[in-house]
């Protein structure tokens, strides 16, 4: 899946994205617990939070060692087995900030409501022209 010279970091030639493992370690004479993330990429260690249960420590330790290397991709967990926990980025889908408010737009004119409750149609829009930088339109229809 390498296309260019230079690979771009998280990718590896022939794997798209890096796996990350987390690991637990308990507290040491020095160091309290704390779980490390480690990727071909790098890794990272993060002190355990007793406010966060099993999971999101690992999910956390997975998130700083992703913001260390500069990774973006939300990310899909899993424990194998062993009881490891290893997670691996899903590729975010490419969307069109413009394209999907103009959907929206659309989808207001077409319905004036969103899940039974009726919004003020010409507000919306307004505020969605808005972001989208285009003139306000003048009066109705849109």
């Amino acid at each position: 899946m390498s296309t260019g010279t230079e690979a771009p970091l998280n990718v590896v030639p022939d794997r798209p994205f890096q796996a990350i493992t987390t690991k637990y370690h308990g507290p040491g004479n020095v160091r309290g617990s704390r779980v490390t993330a480690r990727a071909q990429a790098g890794s990272v260690s993060v002190e355990w939070d007793d406010a966060l249960n099993s999971d999101e420590n690992h999910r956390a330790a997975a998130r700083a060692l992703c913001a260390k290397v500069g990774w973006t991709d939300p990310l899909a967990h899993g424990v194998t087995s062993d009881g490891s926990h290893v997670f691996v980025q899903i590729p975010a889908p490419e969307v069109d900030p413009k394209e999907l408010l103009e959907d929206i737009k659309s989808w207001i004119r077409d319905r004036g409501f969103i899940d039974g409750v009726h919004y003020d149609e010409e507000s919306i829009l307004q505020s969605i022209d808005k972001i989208l930088g285009a003139p306000p339109a003048q009066g109705k229809p849109r």
